[in-house]
């Protein structure tokens, strides 16, 4: 675990890819139950401690996961997600340049059976996907693209980038052709911004490329302007 803040209200924590956010019915160890076992023991907390995810990230993605500790701070995180003032970024490793170096991928979204199908028209219960990009790096055929989701659709970055031909590297399940690692993908939530539920201010939270990513090349003052 890589606990990156913690108060009286949230926990932020860097997720490492392989394992899942929330207990499942194919996963029983979590993300979840093992910081509420951590907060557990370094408070000497007796009993049930409440711990929620305020969002999920798919097992094969990494990055920044904030968690609320109390009820409180649940609700008005989810207004805050609600309200549209939950800014995520995330990186990813693609396959395939985008056309446009720059700019928008809009489209419809159904999730079936663990699935995304991904539409460029509207259709019957079809939810719109939108995200902006930018490719900000490349090395052998491979580019790291920086991305700022507006909805939170199931497996949306994944979706959509296979849909126009540039699948994240190691994403079999929508179409990558090269192999990266076992339940994982070249996929991470890198940064978070947004109104502490209890104190009322800003606050940003960052995390760095996975060392194991497969270059060195991120733009030095790229990664100084984060």
């Amino acid at each position: 675990m890589n606990i990156i803040y913690y108060d009286n209200h949230i926990v932020v924590v860097n997720k490492p890819s392989g394992i899942p956010t929330q207990k499942s019915r194919e996963h029983f160890e979590n993300l979840e139950d093992n910081i509420r076992d951590w907060l557990k023991i370094k408070f000497n907390k007796p009993g049930n401690v409440f711990l929620h995810a305020v969002h999920r990230l798919d097992l094969q993605t990494g990055g920044i996961v904030v968690f609320a500790k109390t009820e409180k701070a649940l609700k008005r995180l989810n207004e805050i997600i609600k309200d549209g003032e939950f800014h995520k970024t995330y990186l990813a490793v693609i396959e395939n340049s985008p056309t446009i170096k720059n700019g928008t991928l809009k489209h419809y979204l159904l999730h079936k059976n663990h699935f995304t199908e991904v539409s460029d028209v509207k259709k019957d219960g079809f939810k719109k996907a939108l995200l902006e990009y930018s490719i900000i790096g490349e090395n052998n055929g491979m580019y790291l693209a920086k991305i700022k989701l507006h909805t939170g659709r199931y497996h949306q970055i994944r979706a959509q980038f296979s849909f126009i031909g540039s699948p994240v590297l190691g994403d079999k399940k929508y179409g990558s052709k090269s192999i990266y690692s076992k339940d994982k993908i070249a996929l991470i939530h890198s940064e978070v911004s947004f109104i502490h539920p209890v104190k009322k201010e800003k606050i940003t939270f960052k995390v760095e490329l996975p060392d194991e990513w497969p270059w060195n090349i991120f733009d030095r003052e790229e990664k100084e302007r984060r």
